[in-house]
């Protein structure tokens, strides 16, 4: 049992819900009793509000069903016992709680063993499992070129939407997150964003009148590319490797870490390093990190080419000899359609091996 020594004191109106209108099968309430009890939710909390009357009350338990795992102890103030108290659960608090629908209880203590009859009400606390429900309005979007859209929305889902958040990059490059009330959505929302870049909207709810907090649906694209690497967990294949250095760990995702790297052998010949992408992607650039020790150590590397398959053969998109750059960037003039690519080492007297962090190659999605 866990006790919490109650410092708030809200001078609010009456609670909406009462012991007396109670249809729990419970009797009205007697005396020492919570006469108003009230909750409100949020997402994975919520505020329990009461209030008490009856000057001979001492402490107020509150627990919920169907967990009924903790129980919060309220001492009552004895200066205003008319005042509405509030208290809080769930995250940020030490009392947690899960995403459910509960019936909360209040059972009010006097000085001695008094008791009084348990008050009920309901309580909702919301999680992923409610915002992973929730639909985005319909919207059509027109376009003016690369740097401004008009976009109409549709009528809301239902009662608890209250509008939209629109998260875009405007013409300077900066991030710009927008957000629309529904009154303000009856016209088309004229937005100046750089379109080349990912533009997103989704819908706002309030799960009910007085919930703590609003929830929002899945961002949904309207505009724009995300310049994605396309590599990542693709199927990594190599012509050899060193000890535990497969092709496979240059493209998990995980960088700077020497065990997760690929590692060619020394010995001589062609060595090389190919990524299936799964699908035709529009490349556009690609990016290496090597080194040792957990950092990009610009030690020199053997001469290596980054190629695409096109039609069948492979064509060079770009070539480092003598390379000193251990995180090697490079965009390239057009983007490229291909559904693989490597890291190329031609043959050579090279002594020493590529160490290979991870490969990233982009393309705009």
């Amino acid at each position: 049992m866990k006790r919490l020594l109650f410092p708030v004191l809200l001078a609010s109106a009456l609670l909406a819900t009462r012991c007396a209108d109670d249809k729990d099968d419970m009797p009205s309430c007697p005396i020492a009793k919570a006469d108003a009890l009230g909750a409100r939710g949020g997402y994975l909390r919520a505020e329990i509000r009461l209030r008490l009357s009856d000057p001979l009350t001492r402490r107020v338990a509150l627990y919920w069903f169907p967990s009924n795992t903790d129980t919060v102890w309220i001492d009552t103030p004895t200066v205003d016992p008319d005042a509405e108290l509030s208290v809080a659960i769930g995250e940020g608090t030490s009392y947690p709680i899960d995403e459910g629908n509960y019936r909360l209880k209040a059972v009010s203590f006097g000085a001695g063993q008094e008791r009084s009859e348990i008050c009920f009400v309901r309580m909702n606390v919301y999680g992923d499992n409610y915002i992973q429900q929730l639909a985005n309005r319909p919207a059509e979007v027109v376009t003016e070129g690369t740097s401004a859209m008009t976009v109409a929305f549709g009528d809301p889902v239902d009662e608890r939407e209250v509008g939209i958040e629109i998260a875009y990059t405007d013409n300077e490059g900066v991030a710009q997150v927008r957000t629309f009330a529904n009154d303000e959505l009856a016209e088309p929302v004229r937005i100046e964003a750089d379109l080349l870049e990912l533009a997103t909207y989704r819908s706002v709810y309030l799960p009910e009148p007085e919930a703590l907090d609003r929830l929002k649906a899945a961002p949904h694209k309207i505009a724009g590319y995300a310049n994605v690497n396309v590599a990542q967990g693709k199927k990594a294949t190599c012509s050899d490797w060193f000890m535990s250095f497969t092709a496979d760990k240059a493209v998990d995702g995980i960088d700077l870490v020497d065990a997760s790297r690929w590692v060619n052998n020394v010995a001589a010949g062609e060595h090389w390093l190919q990524i299936d992408l799964g699908e035709v992607c529009a490349i556009n650039s690609y990016q290496l990190s090597m080194g040792t020790n957990g950092a990009n150590v610009g030690t020199k590397t053997p001469a290596y080419e980054f190629q695409a398959e096109v039609g069948g053969e492979w064509v060079t998109l770009d070539a480092q000899a003598d390379a000193l750059d251990a995180l090697h960037k490079c965009s390239f003039p057009q983007s490229v359609a291909t559904s693989k690519v490597r890291l190329y080492i031609p043959d050579g007297n090279w002594t020493d091996k590529l160490r290979l962090y991870e490969i990233q190659v982009f393309a705009l999605i």
